[in-house]
């Protein structure tokens, strides 16, 4: 990236408290221009200069949003846990940093640990807004993984369209057919992107097709949460 380059080269040749300011200028105007590359950097690079105390926490704030969206999972991860332990228990912020561990957890398959710290997560915020995302990111990656049990009970009386989703999966697995089309159906309006267009297709599909062929539906589902992505397409055809 050329601005990148050119910005590290800039900064490079500047005293302290010169790089500073123009650091927090570049990441300003990178944030501004929609830059989140060269912003990350900027951001960074401040953090390294013993930034003020009053500033520390919004810097890193950024930075961990920033590494989220540049693909650096690794330094969310250290970022959002660190912060975790300074934000206000019960805060908003504390919550949503929380919230987005588990969900890089649950990406990143450390299964054990993202179903874990959402249980921690439920208790201490009964009533949270990310809470049914959770459990259909959480509950999702285990049903890929064809831990379907762990999935059912996390999804088990949780309100939303993501558990919904969880549930059908899971019950049309299991060949549950007409359980699994109700709760699916339920979950689709409310759903968007890539869930949305998966769920209606199956939802589609299992208004079309019989019962044998619901099932059939159930066992391809299943093989592929074993890695037979073969001896699916051969069981459909």
């Amino acid at each position: 990236d050329e601005g990148l380059r050119i910005a590290r080269e800039a900064a490079a040749s500047m005293e302290p408290k010169a790089r500073r300011s123009y650091l927090l200028e570049v990441a300003r105007r990178a944030d501004g221009s929609r830059l989140p590359t060269l912003a990350y950097w900027a951001y960074g690079e401040l953090l390294s200069l013993d930034a003020p105390e009053e500033q520390l926490l919004a810097l890193r704030t950024r930075v961990a949003e920033l590494a989220l969206i540049v693909g650096d999972t690794a330094r969310a991860v250290r970022e959002y846990a660190s912060l975790e332990g300074e934000l206000d228990a019960g805060s908003p912020e504390r919550r949503q940093s929380l919230a987005i561990r588990i969900e890089l957890a649950a990406r990143a398959g450390d299964l054990d640990a993202a179903v874990a710290q959402l249980d921690s997560f439920r208790v201490e915020y009964p009533d949270a807004i990310e809470t049914d995302a959770l459990v259909g990111a959480v509950g999702g990656a285990l049903v890929d993984s064809g831990r379907l049990d762990e999935a059912q009970l996390l999804a088990a009386g949780a309100r939303g369209p993501h558990a919904a989703r969880v549930r059908g999966r899971v019950l049309l697995i299991r060949g549950d057919i007409e359980r699994a089309r109700n709760e699916l159906m339920n979950a689709a309006p409310a759903l968007s992107g890539a869930d949305a267009t998966e769920t209606i297709a199956l939802v589609t599909l299992l208004r079309r097709t019989s019962p044998v062929g619901g099932r059939l539906v159930g066992q391809a589902l299943a093989l592929l949460t074993e890695g037979e992505r073969g001896a699916a397409v051969e069981l459909l055809l």
